[in-house]
This record gives C-alpha cells, sequence and structure tokens, in this order.
C-alpha cells in the first residue's frame, strides 16, 4: 500500500530521535561540578511583565553561585514592571536596573534590550533569560558546569513549561515536541552543521570572548529569532554549542491565553524555518503524514489496522516525552490536535502583514534577514 512509507518512513524517523534523546539528550540538571567559579552577568530583558518578573527574580536571587549579577533592563513597559526592579534593587546589590532606551531603527525591540543589557554587564559568561521563566537554585551552577566540562562557548536549554489552561497545555509542549522529536539534541555538539542546531533565549548562556566574536545582538538586530540567528552563526563559526532540556531547574511560566499563544507562535514559527515557505510547508507535510493521517485512517476499513500501529507509535512518543521532560499526559491522547493547531499556526505564519506583540507592531515575512541563511 503506498499509504505505508508515507506514513511509517517520518513516523520510524521520530520514533528513533525521540528514543535516542530519552536515552541520551544532555539534561541541564545533570550537571558537572564547576572547576572555578567565575563572575556571571544573567542579563534579563522586561517588558510589561509584572504579573511574572517578581517570581523570576526571587528565584535569581537564590542561586548557588558565589559570584554574579542581575542586570534588568525595563524596555519601556507601561505597568509596574520598573517598581518590581527596584524593590529587588533595593533589597539586593547583586540586582541591576536599566531604562530602556528607544528601539534604533533596523532593530527589533528584544535584540536591542540584550544589546543594551550587555553594555552593562561585567563578567565573563552572559546568561540571557526572559521576565518569566522560575529557576531553580542550582541553574547558574549547573550550566558553568555544563560549560566547562564540554568546553562549550555557547550553551541554551529548553525550559520546562509551567501551565495551566487545556490551550497552554495542548500547544506549548508540542512546540517542544518538535525539537525533542527532530533534532538528535547530543549531536548538536559534535556535528558542525548549522541546520543541526536549536536554541532558546529563555535560557542561553554564552562567554563573553564568543558573544563579542559573533558580533553581539548587532549582527542579528533585524532578527525575530535571535536566539536562532546567533547559534547559526556560532555553528558557521565552528564554535562548541549545545542544547539541554531545561526540565526541573528552568521553567517558563509564559501566556495562557488562546490568542496570546496563536501570536506568539506565529511571531516565530516561519523564522524557525529560516524564512522559507518551502522549508515551512515541507516540515508540515513531513508532520502531518506521521502525527495527523494515521487517525484519519482509523476510520476506513481498509487502512485501520496499518493506521492503528501508527496510532501506537505515536502513543509511544508521547508516553516517553511525557516521562522524560515532564510535559502534561493528555497530550498522549490529544497528540494530533496539538500537532494540527502549530500547523496551522505555521500556515498563518507565511502570511504578510502585522501582530501587536507586547503593546509592539512587527512585521512578518518581511522581517526575514540574511543572517538565517
Amino acid at each position: 500500500m503506498f499509504l505505508i512509507p508515507i506514513i511509517f518512513v517520518p513516523l520510524l524517523y521520530i520514533l528513533a530521535v525521540t528514543l535516542f534523546n530519552a536515552l541520551s539528550s544532555p539534561m541541564l540538571k545533570h550537571g558537572y561540578r564547576p572547576r572555578s567559579t567565575p563572575r556571571v552577568s544573567v542579563l534579563v530583558p522586561a517588558r510589561n511583565e509584572e504579573i511574572t518578573l517578581h517570581e523570576c527574580l526571587q528565584g535569581l536571587r537564590a542561586q548557588n553561585w558565589p559570584d554574579y549579577e542581575i542586570i534588568v533592563l525595563d524596555d519601556n513597559s507601561i505597568d509596574d514592571t520598573w517598581s518590581i526592579i527596584e524593590h529587588h534593587a533595593k533589597a539586593d546589590s547583586r540586582v541591576r536596573g536599566l531604562r530602556g532606551s528607544d528601539i534604533p531603527e533596523g532593530w527589533v525591540g528584544k535584540t536591542w534590550a540584550c544589546q543594551q543589557l550587555v553594555y552593562e554587564a561585567t563578567s565573563e559568561i552572559f546568561i540571557f533569560t526572559d521576565a518569566d521563566n522560575q529557576h531553580a537554585p542550582d541553574a547558574i551552577r549547573n550550566t558553568v558546569g555544563w560549560m566547562q566540562a564540554k568546553r562549550l562557548t555557547f550553551l541554551t536549554a529548553l525550559p520546562q513549561q509551567i501551565l495551566r489552561s487545556f490551550g497552554a497545555r495542548l500547544i506549548l509542549p508540542t512546540m517542544d515536541y518538535l525539537v525533542y522529536c527532530l533534532l538528535p539534541m547530543r549531536l548538536t555538539l559534535s556535528l558542525p552543521q548549522k541546520e543541526i542546531s536549536a536554541a532558546s533565549g529563555q535560557w542561553l548562556a554564552i562567554t563573553k570572548e564568543t558573544y563579542h566574536q559573533l558580533g553581539g545582538h548587532a549582527a542579528v538586530k533585524s532578527e525575530v529569532v535571535e536566539d536562532m540567528a546567533l547559534v547559526r552563526r556560532a555553528k558557521r563559526q565552528g564554535l562548541r554549542t549545545l542544547i539541554l532540556a531545561g526540565t526541573d531547574l528552568v521553567f517558563s511560566k509564559t501566556h495562557e491565553r488562546p490568542s496570546e499563544i496563536w501570536q506568539g507562535l506565529r511571531k516565530n514559527m516561519f523564522y524557525l524555518c529560516g524564512g522559507s515557505r518551502s522549508i515551512l510547508a515541507g516540515q508540515a507535510g513531513f508532520m502531518s503524514a506521521a502525527t495527523v493521517l494515521p487517525y484519519f485512517l482509523l476510520a476506513f476499513s481498509r487502512t485501520r489496522p496499518m493506521a492503528r500501529n501508527a496510532v501506537i507509535l505515536n502513543m509511544l512518543t508521547r508516553a516517553v516525552l511525557t516521562l522524560k521532560y515532564r510535559h502534561p499526559a493528555e497530550l498522549i491522547l490529544f497528540h494530533p490536535v496539538g500537532v494540527l493547531t502549530l500547523i496551522g499556526i505555521a500556515i498563518d505564519s507565511m502570511k504578510n502583514g502585522e501582530i501587536r506583540w507586547k503593546g509592539r507592531v512587527i512585521n512578518l515575512v518581511s522581517n526575514v534577514s540574511k543572517s538565517q541563511s
């Protein structure tokens, strides 16, 4: 039957990568003892983050690390973000607050915020993290330990999602699923191809020397997905990079409303494929064949036995991810719905137009630059 290779070739690849990652993927929590304790700058861009910033800074102030600073930039917020920064700065001398300046022409908001933070950093290691993150006490310690043990100059970790609403629990872990089932994470260290890479700006550590060697955020100033642009530049220069799972150490307490989730992912999906409609369409077809089509084929008696086997394999992959990375258990059953939703967001992201994100307008598609190539 012609459907067998269409379904099972991509599905078996997904299963193989999932099992490979489950058995061997680097976990930030399984850290190495640091050989030394260099000074670290934790850099936090914050725009309208009054709901999450307090918990973020509480966790950062409680790190098991002897020498670090926390620099928080208020990126022209219109809520109480600055008041929260001031409160923590008064309570802890390691915390410094900055007022962000207006965005220069050619930059996007986050890249400019990060560049301003670096101007004030005084350490040899920079760790960028988002204001809606939470952090266990060993986050810095294990990050530095990994960097020293593996001689890394660029490390990034996918946070564990803190999710309450059904929509968030359905969609956001499915986004992580794409990394865990398509990218052999341990191989990002040993393989030089820039395509064998991924990054998360929610926890991104880089040495000062490497940051300036890459040109800093000025080199990716127009990129909406600046973390991916930076890691691809690092790969092209032959630098040692690694992506880990941040489960149990770095947490993301992100948006819960469906409209915010849709807009946030729509902002990123197209750029994650380097701004290529053909690549995005190919990936959508690959995922649809493996993870959605079998569920539809259950409705037909001729294809039901084959489809049943494919569905079992899909449920197995989600069960493995649930156990390994603490994904919501209901995704084992609602797996095709989550994938279909992401495909819908991906298609929507290919449209020219604008979205409003945190009070700013971002132009989609036309904003792709050459640094993604």
